[in-house]
């Protein structure tokens, strides 16, 4: 079977999640976007693609120093990205027109919608799915950031938190301990948890 995993950053501000972003001018829009393409038996753990982009946001167009600091992904990248119409069209493309299950720590969807929503495109037949149950099932501590997941296992890894790109990598290379735990559990899950 095939999955991808993917993360998401976007804008944000000092006391954003705290008031979930409820002021007026605030909005949760995509400036970083990450996914690995996953093909998985019991017998195999195959990375058969990648796909990253910086997103420019249209709502917000100046990072807050808040976001940058946190990401460390600064204001030149994110002029130079993706606009969210082509980002869709990437995802599109690369889930094989959504075909694909995606899975990111917590579910990212929300935050998938809610950049769709502020650029006018309708988001149809997307399947995302919370990737915490899974490792629930092997006794994994949950409660941590994606970017956090990969030091439950003997992994070393030099990694920015909070940044998609890696954290994608923490969670592809902590998926990849999962399977070689337990690679017949791993690829029922998923097929119990797909949508």
């Amino acid at each position: 079977m095939q999955i991808i995993l993917y993360d998401t950053e976007f804008t944000a501000w000092e006391g954003s999640q705290e008031r979930n972003w409820s002021l007026h001018w605030e909005y949760k829009e995509i400036i970083q976007f990450s996914a690995k393409k996953l093909h998985l038996t019991a017998q195999n753990f195959d990375l058969i693609d990648e796909f990253h982009t910086f997103v420019k946001p249209i709502k917000n167009v100046q990072l807050s120093n808040y976001i940058m600091e946190l990401t460390k992904i600064n204001q030149d990248q994110i002029e130079q990205g993706l606009s969210a119409q082509q980002l869709f069209a990437e995802i599109h493309q690369f889930s094989e027109n959504f075909e694909v299950p995606m899975y990111s720590w917590g579910n990212d969807l929300h935050v998938l919608e809610e950049t769709a929503h502020i650029h006018n495109i309708c988001l149809k037949h997307l399947n995302s799915c919370d990737l915490r149950p899974i490792f629930e099932q092997f006794s994994i501590n949950t409660n941590v950031s994606s970017g956090q997941l990969f030091k439950n296992f003997d992994i070393d890894l030099s990694i920015q938190e909070h940044n998609a790109l890696d954290d994608t990598l923490s969670l592809y290379e902590s998926l990849k301990q999962l399977h070689k735990q337990n690679p017949k559990k791993l690829v029922t899950l998923f097929t119990d948890e797909s949508p």
